[in-house]
This record gives C-alpha cells, structure tokens and sequence, in this order.
C-alpha cells in the first residue's frame, strides 16, 4: 500500500478565503488517487461558495506550479507531499485505496450497504468528497449504482424518501 503523508507534510493552511479554502480541501485529502475537479467544487458549493471550473482549474494549475498539489491525471490532485501510487480503475490494475476501503466497510454491514453520510463517518471521511469521489470512480469504469444511487436507509427513519448511498455488490463490481 503507497504511504500516506501526515497533514504536517503539507504546506501550512490558511485563512478561510475560497482560494485558500480549496487548497485546504485539496490537502485534506488522504488517499493516493487524488481528489476530481468536480468533487471539490461540489465541497466549496456545499459550504456557501460559488466558483467555475475555469477558476478552480486556474487555481490547481498555479498550486502545481508552486509545488502545493501534484496533477494526479488531467482531472485529479492531490497534495504534493502525498506519495503516487494509486492508479485510477480505468488506468491500473489496483483499485483506489477510497475505493478498496469502503468496499471493506460495506462488506462487513449485514445490509451490505449504507447512506453515503454513514459510509463517509464510518471511513472518517468528509461526506462531500468522500460520495462524489466513489460515484467518480464508478463511472470511469461504466458502473452505475441500483436504483439510482438510492439505498435502503431512509430520511426521518422508516417513512421518507431512500437516501443515497452504496453498496458492496456496486463498488465490488467497479474493482473487479
């Protein structure tokens, strides 16, 4: 398994201005595959941020001049003290460790799934990277989750609406 750096490795956060607040989730993030363009700006819109594409990939690309975050692949970074080594499922013959973990986690439930909130608080992760990221590496591989990404779990307990989520048949799939 490629090493992990601790958050120390990474050059200092900041204050909590956009720019500096996608540094800081770019660097928050622990796993080697990287984190998806896409996913972080799902994260700054989640928190009240409003920011383009354009703007974010300009502000990756000058992060990766300064040495701050390393380009995984053409659409993923990742904090430039983290070791590569984890390719992504359409480029290796390893799954991402993200992936390989919440496979774990879903395989040891008797339901064989969870809502994306319980899979992100039993892998310690934010629920805003952590779903966006699986359901990235689902469709790099043409997996597509049952019933539309609804599982059993539902809001207010037992009588509203599916909540979304995974399940271990869906993500062993994508590693295999």
């Amino acid at each position: 398994m490629p090493a992990q750096a601790e958050p120390s490795d990474c050059p200092p956060q900041s204050a909590p201005h956009v720019q500096d607040r996608a540094l800081q989730v770019v660097r928050g993030v622990s796993w080697p595959s990287g984190i998806e363009v896409g996913t972080l700006m799902r994260v700054l819109a989640s928190e009240g941020h409003t920011v383009t594409e354009s703007q974010t990939r300009d502000w990756l690309e000058v992060w990766t001049v300064q040495g701050h975050v390393r380009r995984v692949s053409p659409d993923r970074y990742l904090c430039s003290s983290l070791l590569l080594g984890s390719p992504t499922l359409a480029t290796g013959d390893r799954a991402p460790l993200l992936l390989r973990r919440a496979h774990q986690v879903l395989t040891a439930t008797p339901e064989r799934e969870m809502s994306t909130r319980a899979l992100a608080a039993a892998l310690q992760e934010n629920v805003n990277i952590e779903g966006g990221e699986l359901c990235s590496m689902l469709r790099e591989v043409g997996v597509t989750r049952p019933n539309r990404g609804r599982v059993k779990a539902r809001y207010g307990g037992t009588t509203g609406p599916r909540l979304p989520g995974f399940t271990a048949d869906t993500l062993g799939t994508a590693i295999a």
